[in-house]
């Protein structure tokens, strides 16, 4: 399978050794719009009122390390989408887009793409 990564996930990030047994394929863009949680969590979401590219680093991963990234990344969905060069991948996806009024997301949250 394969999975984009956009934020702890890449190169050079927190969660990066995470993907050391997983195969690098090539960096790509998905469309839709980054949220900086907590001033250190990136999340997306693939249906912002105007998306825009996001880059990502595709891998291919085993179904032992996709288990792995699940537990990892629970509270996001894996959501298959498409990359601006064709390639059919899946990605860790925040449930909802966050707004002002929203409890769940700190007050920082903010877009920053």
């Amino acid at each position: 399978m394969k999975i984009a990564v956009y934020g702890t996930l890449k190169k050079g990030q927190a969660l990066s050794y995470l993907m050391k047994t997983a195969k690098f394929i090539q960096e790509d863009c998905v469309m839709g719009q980054l949220y900086n949680f907590a001033k250190y969590y990136p999340h997306i979401s693939l249906t912002p009122p105007r998306p825009k590219k996001v880059t990502v680093e595709v891998y291919e991963v085993n179904n032992e390390l996709l288990e792995k990234l699940d537990r990892v990344e629970a509270g996001y969905k894996r959501t298959p989408t498409a990359t601006t060069g064709g390639l059919n991948v899946e990605l860790y996806e925040m449930p909802r887009i966050p707004t002002e009024n929203d409890a769940q997301y700190e007050r920082d949250s903010f877009p920053f793409n």
